[in-house]
């Protein structure tokens, strides 16, 4: 299947593809297109699902062999609640994996923005900004900018139980099992409740900007939203809440202006709060460091040197190297970005920004140039100019085209105009009127004023550096000044006026 236009599914509340019943094992396409609207519920009312229904986001479940790639979900607002077990992502509920090995669903190149809201009574809830649960696979050059919440209050009606029940909460998924994330970012702000009356002291919750629960692998990401939960809540971090199962966590980074807090803690910057929760687990958190998105444009070197050498073994989730994107900064997120050939960012028009600083040029007989300033929305565009006349007096043109984050051209005019003129000596003798000046570099022609007395201003056209003006009064006060000019394509473009000389 694949996506041949943006579309609209906004108008009512959407019955994820495969439901709860059946997994997709096809391949999606998105092709770079835009699914606008994905709802459940309202962003004030959940939508109140039944047994049959509890597997929710574009796909319900996906199965080992499918493969979805390249979609845009734009405006995702899902709110919903059942008493018991629930499964929320963007993308999918869950994923699949298949034998024993690490290989299955793969998610590539697909980004989410919305947000996400689960709540029940008793029962796991699994809830992330793209997939709610993976189970081994891999999600690859992705983005979520997702705000996922999810909260589990039972009250005493249910009685106590020796079991578990967990809420998971993640910014890529809520648990990762035996699957891999990488080269991917999670933007949106995670929260997590976790409350039974029945066990007061009970503490089930894990929420992390990656993941909540993370038991595979994570490569090459970042975090930048903020992340909090209840107060009895311990398992919480800025990329993970809790680790555990030979889990490799490698080259992550974080925001370390972002919040990270439970109800009744001093919030906590610089805190990734990564937990090994069982003894002889082999867990590997290396190189996984703090930065500020909107400054710190330096983590591309890192992104970039660990894309094309991973340091985690790819080839059991049956890819390589080459399946991860390069990375670049972004001046209107500020921040990094994958360079997705499949999905690319949607670009801005030069011509929508505003456009400053092209200013006249005096003529010197070499190249001008121009130093624009291009903003959109107060943020610094990325651009490069070309010009195709800059040398010679006349009206020219510089061609602004935009980059990375902006696409088209814009063609800007400008002048180029001949220099100042400058008066050399102006006298009177026998009533004639004597004015030289300096030669003008590129011109030929001269406009020439004078003013005799209070009276005023009288222009002659002049070719040459001199002019003569007869029958003038040596008992009047004369005041001259000098322009050049040079005629183009029947249009005179004129250089500053001189200082005014008095004639003596």
């Amino acid at each position: 299947m694949k996506l041949a236009n943006n579309i609209d599914i906004s108008g009512s509340d959407w019955n994820p593809i495969g439901g709860s019943s059946t997994k997709f094992n096809g391949i999606f396409d998105g092709a770079g297109y835009t699914i606008n609207g994905l709802k459940e519920g309202t962003s004030k009312t959940p939508r109140v699902l039944d047994k049959t229904n509890t597997y929710i986001g574009l796909f319900g479940k996906l199965g080992a062999k499918a493969i979805i790639k390249n979609i845009n979900l734009s405006n995702v607002n899902i709110n919903v609640s059942y008493p018991e077990l629930l499964y929320v992502g963007g993308i999918a509920a869950t994923t699949t994996g298949s034998g024993d090995g690490r290989t299955g669903t793969q998610i590539n190149g697909c980004r989410v923005n919305g947000n996400i809201k689960v709540q029940n009574e008793r029962g796991n809830i699994w809830t992330g900004g793209l997939v709610g649960m993976q189970f081994r696979g891999s999600i690859l050059n992705s983005v979520s900018n997702v705000n996922v919440s999810a909260s589990e209050t039972t009250d005493t009606s249910w009685g106590k139980t020796d079991e578990e029940y967990w809420v998971e909460v993640g910014g890529i998924s809520g648990l990762n099992f035996w699957g891999l994330i990488a080269n991917s970012y999670a933007t949106g702000d995670c929260y997590a409740k976790f409350e039974d009356a029945n066990d007061p002291d009970a503490s089930y919750a894990a929420v992390g900007g990656l993941a909540g629960l993370e038991c595979g692998d994570e490569l090459n990401n970042y975090a930048t939203g903020n992340v909090t939960s209840d107060k009895k809540t311990k398992y919480i971090g800025s990329l993970q809440g809790l680790v555990e199962g030979n889990a490799q966590i490698k080259n992550n980074w974080y925001n370390n202006t972002s919040q990270i807090k439970n109800a009744d803690s001093i919030p906590k910057a610089n805190n990734t709060n990564i937990m090994v929760c069982k003894e002889g687990d082999a867990v590997i958190a290396d190189n996984n460091s703090g930065f500020n998105p909107s400054k710190d444009s330096s983590v591309i070197k890192s992104l970039n040197k660990i894309a094309k050498a991973p340091t985690i073994d790819l080839s059991r989730y049956g890819i390589s190297s080459s399946d991860l994107d390069s990375w670049r900064y972004s001046t209107i997120q500020k921040a990094p970005v994958q360079i997705h050939s499949g999905n690319p960012m949607k670009k801005i028009a030069i011509s929508k920004c505003k456009i400053s600083g092209i200013t006249n040029k005096i003529y010197t007989g070499k190249s001008v140039t121009q130093k624009p300033k291009v903003t959109y929305n107060g943020q610094n565009a990325t651009f490069t100019l070309s010009y195709k006349n800059r040398k010679d007096i006349g009206t020219q043109t510089v061609e602004i085209k935009g980059n990375n984050d902006f696409s088209g051209t814009k063609n800007v005019s400008y002048k180029i105009v001949p220099g100042k003129a400058k008066v050399k000596k102006a006298s009177i003798s026998k009533k004639t009127l004597t004015i030289t000046y300096k030669k003008v570099k590129g011109v030929k022609n001269y406009q020439v004023a004078v003013k005799k007395g209070s009276g005023k201003w009288k222009t002659y056209s002049v070719t040459g550096i001199k002019k003569k003006i007869r029958k003038t009064s040596t008992r009047k006060k004369y005041k001259v000044k000098v322009r050049a000019y040079k005629k183009v394509k029947g249009k005179k473009y004129y250089g500053d006026w001189s200082k005014t000389v008095s004639a003596k």
